[in-house]
Order: C-alpha cells, then structure tokens, then sequence
C-alpha cells in the first residue's frame, strides 16, 4: 500500500485490503461459533495489528474504521460463511454505547 504524503491510502480498496478468503479463514479460526461484530473488530485488533493499522490509516477515523468493517462483514456475509442474527446492544471497541450485529458461523 501506498501513503501519499496528505496521509491517504492509495491504490488499494477495502476489497483488497480485506481478502474474502483470507477474513473467512480468520473467522473459522479465530472467532467462535456466534460473535458480535465489535468482537470480530477486537479479535483483527489483536491478530492482525497490521491489517488493522493499514484500515485505520485508510479512514483515518475509529468510529468509521468500525463501520467500514462492520459494512464488509454485511456485504460479503455470505462468502464469509456467515448469516446475521440479530442486532444488540453493548459498547463498542472503545466503550461508546453502540449497537452491533451478532453473527453466526454457518
């Protein structure tokens, strides 16, 4: 990826960044069997700092970071394997008060 000097990505969208097999490999490996979408955010935090890192640097915003990500797991549910249940309450990855999907591995 390339960071021009305004500190913007270029040349890469998040389809890229964020590889369908790739992200579906890490949700059967990495996140269990029902979990919500600031869980999966959490988990990539944790597992794939760089990933996340090249996401942040991309929106350059948390809280939109957060719904870009959330959008994706939506967008591409089922290439990932996964349906979505319902959505619930609970703070997000930085304790806001946040609504989030709950996703199950299917």
């Amino acid at each position: 990826m390339t960071i021009r000097k305004d500190g913007k990505a270029k040349g890469e969208d998040l389809k890229l960044l964020m590889n369908v097999n790739e992200i579906r490999s890490f949700i059967k490996v990495e996140m269990s069997k029902e979990f919500s979408a600031h869980q999966f955010i959490i988990k990539l935090m944790e597992k794939e700092t760089e990933l996340y890192g090249k996401l942040l640097c991309k929106y350059k915003n948390a809280t939109i970071t957060q719904m870009v990500i959330g959008k994706y797991l939506q967008n591409y549910q089922t290439q990932l394997g996964i349906a979505q249940k319902e959505k619930a309450p609970g703070p997000d990855i930085l304790q806001k008060p946040s609504k989030c999907a709950i996703w199950i591995q299917v």
